[in-house]
């Protein structure tokens, strides 16, 4: 329900900037949702090595972190999102294969986001450099299975999109997104 919620609020978002009052109520709803969905994973699926509600309570707690960053408020959402990384690295469990490590990937981007809007630029660096060794590795693999690359390198593009981001935003042009 929250993902109904938030996805509804990012529509109305890019479709009129005059309905506020209702983008607002429903980004509240779907914090709301969010958060009694991860209540209920918290208390009911926590140690479960289910890898279909691993990946479940991943999206939950990153649209949680997504919500409380576009609400600006970053103790929490940086909070989240720091939850997030750790689930998506443990959800791995050491593998650099498979949908676990490429949620990782994406993870660590949109923390990076957060943290960057947040003014924490050398986490927001850090989690670049994690998301693009990941992105790497991922590469790699699917070169030796001979898969379609195209996924990967516009996910590149991102990283080094944001990349390019945070370093302006500390004014250090000594940064090279090849030294990352």
């Amino acid at each position: 329900l929250g993902i109904m919620y938030y996805e509804e609020y990012q529509r109305l978002s890019i479709e009129s900037a005059k309905e506020v009052n209702v983008r607002e109520e429903l980004l509240r709803k779907a914090k709301r949702s969010t958060k009694f969905s991860l209540e209920i994973f918290d208390r009911y699926f926590q140690q479960t090595n289910d890898s279909s509600t691993q990946l479940e309570y991943l999206h939950t707690v990153q649209l949680l972190a997504a919500i409380y960053c576009i609400e600006k408020d970053y103790s929490h959402g940086l909070s989240f999102w720091q939850r997030a990384v750790d689930e998506a690295m443990q959800s791995t469990k050491g593998l650099q294969v498979g949908i676990h490590f490429e949620k990782l990937s994406i993870v660590l981007f949109n923390a990076a986001i957060c943290f960057r809007e947040g003014q924490k630029p050398l986490k927001a660096l850090e989690l670049l450099k994690q998301s693009k060794d990941t992105l790497n590795q991922l590469i790699l693999e699917k070169r030796s299975k001979h898969s379609n690359e195209l996924v990967y390198n516009k996910q590149m593009d991102d990283i080094q999109y944001l990349f390019k981001m945070v370093t302006n935003y500390l004014n250090d042009t000594e940064v090279e997104f090849n030294q990352l």
